[in-house]
């Protein structure tokens, strides 16, 4: 037989134990970063009930920095920190799927929603149809008119390049009356 150092093997079982560790918390982590792609976003249909349908099921346009909202608790975090109520007006950018319009439409508050990707009429429509408090415009939000004479507090989701511009536009308005963005 051979001499064992001891030495060099309670090394070896450290790093053993560091590798099996690591190992452990990598695979955690690849099955949270796929099971967060199969989370399900709310889509209403013209009887105005909520059923859901999978994120894998959509396609995101790089191009226009698509990150829908599906985390629950975030929603209704921003939707909180908007502070809307019934007869307040709210202005969203990037409707997305329709996750965070859901849930500013449940204050009472008017929403009127801005969508750049006609793709995601599918999921809007039947949320405008089932709300009448809400209203999507499909274009480029820095193109479109904004509701005009009224006061109203602007709410978005946006990816970081676009970030700047929108909330210029927000600011050189005089009847936005506060902002509650999520940068992306």
């Amino acid at each position: 037989g051979r001499a064992v150092n001891p030495k060099t093997a309670s090394d070896n079982v450290s790093v053993s134990l560091w590798a099996s560790f690591h190992f452990s918390v990598t695979l955690l982590s690849l099955i949270i970063i796929l099971f967060s792609h199969y989370t399900a976003f709310p889509h209403i249909d013209l009887g105005g009930n909520i059923w859901y349908t999978s994120y894998m099921a959509f396609r995101h346009s790089h191009s226009l920095g698509q990150n829908f909202l599906s985390d629950g608790n975030l929603l209704s975090a921003i939707a909180a920190d908007a502070e809307l109520s019934a007869g307040d007006t709210a202005v969203e950018v990037g409707a997305g799927m329709g996750a965070l319009t859901l849930r500013l439409a449940l204050t009472g508050a008017r929403v009127c929603a801005y969508e750049i990707d006609e793709r995601l009429k599918e999921y809007l429509l039947p949320l405008e149809q089932a709300h009448p408090n809400v209203t999507v415009t499909f274009g480029d939000f820095m193109k479109c008119d904004l509701p005009p004479e009224v006061s109203y507090k602007a709410v978005a989701n946006l990816p970081y390049y676009i970030t700047t511009p929108v909330l210029f536009r927000f600011l050189d308005d005089p009847n936005c009356f506060s902002v509650t963005v999520m940068v992306q």
